[in-house]
Order: structure tokens, then C-alpha cells, then sequence
């Protein structure tokens, strides 16, 4: 293990047990100036995104600055309600007593971010740790290394050592941090990393919060406005270049409506990212694959794919050169293919049909239980009943992604999707310790009357009580 880690831990910890925890205003104060960094350096944010995996300029205000800047803003609102001790009731044998909650902070704790969104998904949980009062050590992804030296330029700027620290590296990195006694770990990639990360945080233990991923499905029935529905999947599947936890992994279109469908996505993908093969290779709308293993990786899933029997209904080219993958939608696709097998996170999308409820939700309950799921319908009720049908973070009517960014709900999935929830209210539990306050006032001679010596009076005291609970 690195010393100078376990230095900076130990700063941080003694610097945390020594002090009462920050005031709702010192709390405040610090989000907002997280805000004002972050509007100060938008210019060198989409700069450092474009020089990562050229993502638009726009899609970084859109999907980077803009939802931290609304998790911000919802904190500030809400934080010194959500600060406020809870008073409860309690049951009637406890008359004489008062009772309330108070949110704590857990202690110094731990964020391991990823590269798909370097900005929101590093400092999202950096405002839910602040607004809890935590101090936090932060490791950015080595994915996107000019973010990466952003953030921890802003985050210097915006905390002492004794609050926030960033640290650069790679998975050796993140294994030394993993061996720290942190309070809390915050975790954003894949479910088999997410396996040892908690692994490691039960160690010391640690809480963890996990936003994992999985295979997202997108369900289009016959009852469902196409045209809205292909707009909806296109950009919910090719923003980042589908390199998106919650994006559209695959699709399941009633076959009633498949050529019809099919048509509207082709249309959609020309009008947003351009006619032609050629246009669409040069698009700035368009983000790249982050890594060239990154991109193999999505090259041998078309390879694999279409050795399988898959056939490409539009798309399909790549070019190494500029980790270029096309917008490409795959049809009449094998279930052993690896693209329904493994999540994709690329700019890849299958299609496949079904005929019944039961056929479509048996596909995808066949796969684990997915971070996301979106229903494209006019019939309330089934967007109800596939919720009620499968395990998921969201079900989402008509829409794609826009569950990520609304502070008021919380955010997550369940077993191999992630465990835990964050944003709003739900990130600042996250990293708090809800602590109980009891206080006795009067009426301790019942509770006394339950001492020993025991007797047969001590059994009917406890009956009587256990009927007026």
C-alpha cells in the first residue's frame, strides 16, 4: 500500500474525529462554489471531453454540467431540511420517552468514478458527499486522463486535503485505496468489478453504493408512436456513442410493427447524424470509442454477431484510426450472439421481435435484472405490468435516460444492476449515519417491573404490553 495514501487517509480521519461536522452553511457554501467552478470551466471541460473521446460540445452541457448543476442546486434547496433531526412516535410501553433521527456523517469515504461520464458521475457523489458533510478521496478514471486532470485541478481548488483528495491511476490504484478503512465507497462500473469492490469494503466494512449496468431492454409495442419511439431509442442509444449504463441495449418491437419501426429508426439516425456513410463518419455529433480496446472490443461483437446469422440493417463501418464506430442496427440476431449476451456500451443495436407479453417479458427476464428498462406504448397498464414483472431501478413510459436527472427520485438498480441509491435526498443518505436520539422523560417504573428477578407477574406485564403495542 501506498504510504503517502495512507498518510492523507489518516489526515483525513483525525481531521474528521476532531472536529464537529460541518455546519448546513459551511455545506452551503461549499456547493455553492462547486457550482461556480463548474460554470467557470465549462469551456475547458468540453475541451478536456473532446480531447478524451471527442464528445459535442452540446451533449457535455447536456449530459456532464448540466445534471450535476441540478444536483447542486437541488441540494442547496433541500440540504438543511434533509439536516433536520426527525422526530418519531414510539409504541405505548415506552410512554415517557422521546424519540428522533439525525443524520451524520459517515466518515471519510471513498469514490471510484468511471470514464463514460467523467463529470457527472465523478462529481455527482462529490455534492452528495458534501452535502452530507463527508470527506472524500476521489479517483477518476485513467480512461479519460485530460478530465481526470481537470477534476483534480477543480476539486484542489474547491477543498483542502482534509476534505477531499484526488488521486490519478489505474486499477493498482484503486485496489490500494479499496485496502483503506473508508466509511463509505462509492462505486459507478461493471457488475464484476462492482463483486470486488464489495468484496474489499467488507473488510473493513464499509457501506458501498453500486450503480452497475446491465442488459437495458426497450420495448415497442403495437400500440406505440413509432416515430416518438425511434427518436426517444436513437438518442438514448447513441449519445456518448451508446456508451451509457442506463442507454438502450437492446430492443423488442412487436412484430406487428417491425418493418415500420425499423424504417423510422433508419430515418432518425440519418436526420441526426447524417445521410450518408460518409457524413455520419464525419459528424462532430458523434462521440468516439474511448480506447482502441474499447473499440475491438465492439468490433468483435459485430464480427461475432454477424457470424452467428446476424444480418446489419443499416450501419456497420469503423475505422481504427479514430476509434470510429457507425450508428449500426443489427436484426434477425441469435440469442447465443455476444451482443444479447454481454452488456454492449456501444454504438451497436439489436433488434429482435416478439408476439406475446409473455414471450417479450421471458427474454428479458432471462438475462439479469437490468439497471433500466423503457416501455414505448399507449397502454399505461403495460409499462405497470412489465414493472411489476421484473426487477429494475426504473420502468420508463415514452422516454429514455431523463430518469437520471431528476434529483427528486433516486437513482439505481438491484442485485447484478447495483445496490443502493444515489441522487437527491437518496445520495445524501447514502453517505450519512442515521443516528437515534432517545431521551427517557419519565415513566421508567414499567421498564423496571421487567428486570429480574422474573416472575409470573413479569410474564403478564409483557403480555399486557404486547397488547397495547
Amino acid at each position: 500500500m501506498s504510504g503517502s495514501f495512507t498518510t492523507l487517509f489518516d489526515h483525513q480521519l483525525a481531521a474528521f474525529e476532531s472536529a464537529p461536522a460541518p455546519t448546513a452553511q459551511d455545506r452551503l457554501d461549499r456547493l455553492g462554489r462547486l457550482r461556480a467552478l463548474l460554470m467557470h470551466h465549462r469551456p475547458a471541460i468540453r475541451k478536456a471531453l473532446h480531447a478524451d473521446f471527442r464528445k459535442p460540445p452540446q451533449e457535455v452541457d447536456a449530459t456532464e454540467i448540466a445534471p450535476v448543476v441540478i444536483e447542486i442546486d437541488h441540494a442547496i434547496r433541500n440540504l438543511r431540511d434533509w439536516m433536520k433531526p426527525r422526530s418519531h412516535r414510539a409504541p405505548t410501553f415506552l410512554a415517557g420517552t422521546t424519540w428522533e433521527t439525525r443524520y451524520e456523517p459517515v466518515g471519510p469515504s471513498l469514490i471510484l468514478a468511471p470514464w463514460n461520464y467523467p463529470i457527472t458521475l465523478t462529481l455527482g457523489p462529490l455534492v452528495h458527499a458534501i452535502a452530507a458533510g463527508c470527506p472524500v478521496f476521489v479517483k477518476p478514471s485513467e480512461h479519460t486522463s485530460a478530465t481526470a486532470a481537470l477534476i483534480q485541478n477543480m476539486v484542489s481548488d474547491l477543498l483542502g486535503p482534509e476534505d477531499a483528495v484526488v488521486v490519478q491511476g489505474g486499477p493498482d490504484v484503486a485496489q490500494r485505496l479499496l485496502e483503506l478503512p473508508f466509511r463509505h465507497v462509492h462505486f459507478t462500473g461493471s457488475p464484476r468489478v462492482g463483486r470486488l469492490v464489495m468484496q474489499a469494503a467488507a473488510a473493513h466494512p464499509a457501506s458501498v453504493t453500486l450503480e452497475l449496468g446491465g442488459k437495458t431492454p426497450a420495448v415497442v409495442d403495437g400500440t406505440a408512436d413509432l416515430a416518438l419511439a425511434a427518436s426517444r431509442i436513437v438518442y438514448g442509444k447513441f449519445a456518448n456513442a451508446g456508451q451509457t449504463c442506463i442507454a438502450p441495449d437492446h430492443v423488442l418491437v412487436h412484430r406487428d410493427v417491425f418493418t415500420d419501426f425499423l424504417g423510422a429508426l433508419v430515418n432518425e439516425i440519418s436526420t441526426r447524424y447524417g445521410e450518408t456513410a460518409k457524413d455520419r463518419h464525419a459528424t462532430p455529433d458523434l462521440a468516439r470509442i474511448v480506447t482502441p480496446e474499447h473499440f475491438e472490443r465492439q468490433v468483435r461483437l459485430l464480427d461475432d454477431a454477424t457470424r452467428l446469422g446476424a444480418r446489419t440493417a443499416f450501419g456497420g463501418g469503423h475505422d481504427s484510426a479514430d476509434r470510429y464506430v457507425e450508428p449500426t442496427l443489427l436484426v434477425n440476431v441469435p440469442d447465443d450472439a455476444r451482443v444479447m449476451q454481454e452488456e454492449i456500451f456501444g454504438p451497436i443495436l439489436p433488434i429482435v421481435t416478439y408476439a406475446s407479453f409473455e414471450g417479450m417479458l421471458e427474454r428479458i427476464r432471462s438475462a439479469q435484472h437490468p439497471l433500466s428498462a423503457y416501455v414505448f406504448s399507449k397502454d399505461d397498464d403495460l409499462a405497470r405490468a412489465l414493472g411489476a414483472r421484473i426487477r429494475t431501478g426504473a420502468i420508463c413510459q415514452n422516454e429514455t435516460l431523463l430518469h437520471f436527472v431528476n434529483p427528486e427520485v433516486g437513482f439505481g438498480g438491484i442485485g447484478t444492476s447495483g445496490i443502493g441509491r444515489s441522487h437527491g435526498h437518496a445520495g445524501f443518505q447514502a453517505f450519512s449515519n442515521e443516528q437515534t436520539l432517545m431521551r427517557r422523560r419519565f415513566g421508567a417504573g414499567i421498564v423496571e417491573r421487567l428486570y429480574p428477578p422474573y416472575s409470573s407477574r413479569t410474564t403478564k406485564l409483557v403480555d399486557w404490553l404486547m397488547r397495547l403495542s
